[in-house]
């Protein structure tokens, strides 16, 4: 995650689906995976969302606060925690995983060690943990190499969303038996709400 992601229209589909899960009363955590922003190229331009009156039908109330960051010129991770996007009880994990001052692949390998260490001892008590990212290959290599992990989650159930605005994001979901009829409910919320139309189930 970059903050210059903050409040575009794959973040307003996240947040929305996020807001659903939260609904089970279940508790949320947010890793992030913070990455120094990248000037390269003109992600995080998907923003026009929020001047089309549609859109705003969808979650009034999500589509108020990401637009007061857009026209505040406040986008950032930050903002988004101190904001009424998700529960108050919400756990984040914001620290920032900067390499790119580290040549040594040794060094590099210790640092992303020890920042996932630090997430997995922060976020432990939750239960459900949030990040995302898709690879940039062909979708059924993409997901099969989810689909080659399921004998190592033995007794877990599968759950995937795809949203389809802006870059195309995958939610997949790897959850203990009693949480999986919840989630699958708020999932299912969401297919039939205004939604419905930039999301879809994935075949796990």
């Amino acid at each position: 995650m970059q903050n210059r992601y903050v409040a575009d229209v794959g973040d307003y589909g996240k947040y929305a689906l996020l807001r659903n899960v939260a609904k089970t009363g279940m508790l949320l955590g947010v890793n992030w995976y913070s990455t120094p922003d990248e000037k390269h190229n003109s992600d995080g331009k998907h923003t026009s969302y929020l001047y089309k009156a549609m859109y705003q039908d969808y979650d009034n109330e999500l589509y108020y606060i990401l637009k007061d960051m857009i026209d505040n010129n406040n986008r950032n991770v930050s903002s988004v925690q101190n904001s009424k996007i998700l529960p108050r009880n919400t756990v984040f994990y914001d620290r920032v995983l900067d390499l790119s001052k580290e040549p040594d692949f040794i060094k590099r390998r210790m640092l992303r060690q020890s920042w996932h260490n630090e997430a997995l001892r922060l976020l432990k008590d939750c239960s459900i943990v949030f990040y995302n990212h898709r690879e940039r290959k062909k979708e059924k290599e993409y997901l099969d190499k989810f689909r080659n992990l399921h004998d190592d989650f033995m007794g877990c159930k599968w759950l995937g969303l795809k949203f389809i605005r802006g870059t195309i994001r995958d939610y997949i979901f790897i959850l203990q038996p009693n949480h999986f009829y919840e989630v699958k409910k708020q999932c299912e919320i969401l297919l039939k709400s205004a939604w419905k139309d930039n999301f879809s189930m994935l075949d796990l």
